[in-house]
């Protein structure tokens, strides 16, 4: 039997790099649905407000009120990735966001959508002490600076997603209701809602799969 040659530094640290690309890709994957979650409430602001009748106070309210859990479970999540395996922290949070997202585009009043806001701070705050945990374990020194890149460019594109989608199911939900007044640009408003149901009903089935693929990659690094 022939002995296996061990790699060389350089050599073992680009493979170590190269087999964790697909969990930098699920990461990122992540980060970009954060960020389209969070933000997708101040851009549909003008429509909800009229439609529940929102004071601007209230408004106000429901916009910040992410940032109240989100900045205090900062702590908490960090406290939580040092003590538990943080590919199962970051899908549990994953989880809490999506179900938290989700609901709040069924749920009617300022104090049921206000829980909701706050259930997505806490659920989006595992994201970045998970994803700097992940890669300080996985990856080499060396490899950190592009795989801290990917996850920097996710939280640019998730807003520029996140608006784009948003703007067109605005766009779409106008249309509906005034549709000689305000449907002159859009010959078909009923695509916009079609592509955003599909991408919605895709965001929301990654995050079913998201615990176990991420875990069962890591599991083998």
């Amino acid at each position: 039997m022939t002995p296996r040659v061990p790699m060389n530094p350089p050599e073992a640290e680009s493979t170590q790099s190269k087999r964790f690309a697909p969990a930098l890709t699920l990461l990122f994957i992540a980060i970009l649905v954060n960020y389209v979650d969070r933000g997708n409430l101040s851009i549909a602001a003008p429509l909800l407000k009229d439609e529940l009748g929102i004071s601007a106070s209230q408004l106000g309210l429901l916009l910040s009120a992410f940032f109240w859990s989100y900045t205090a479970m900062q702590f908490v999540s960090g406290w939580l990735v040092d003590r538990f395996n943080a590919s199962f922290v970051i899908a549990a949070g994953y989880l809490i966001w999506s179900l938290a997202t989700s609901a709040t585009g069924v749920v009617y009043g300022f104090a049921m959508l206000a829980f909701m806001r706050l259930l997505l701070g806490i659920g989006e705050s595992v994201a970045f002490p998970c994803c700097s945990k992940l890669l300080a374990q996985h990856l080499p020194e060396s490899s950190r600076g592009f795989a801290n890149g990917v996850i920097i460019s996710a939280i640019r594109c998730g807003p520029a997603v996140g608006t784009f989608g948003a703007g067109l199911l605005m766009q779409a939900r106008v249309c509906s209701r005034f549709p000689k007044r305000h449907c002159h640009s859009t010959r078909h408003p009923a695509a916009a809602f079609v592509l955003g149901s599909i991408c919605g009903t895709l965001l929301r089935k990654l995050s079913s799969i998201f615990s176990c693929q991420l875990a069962s990659f890591l599991s083998r690094s």
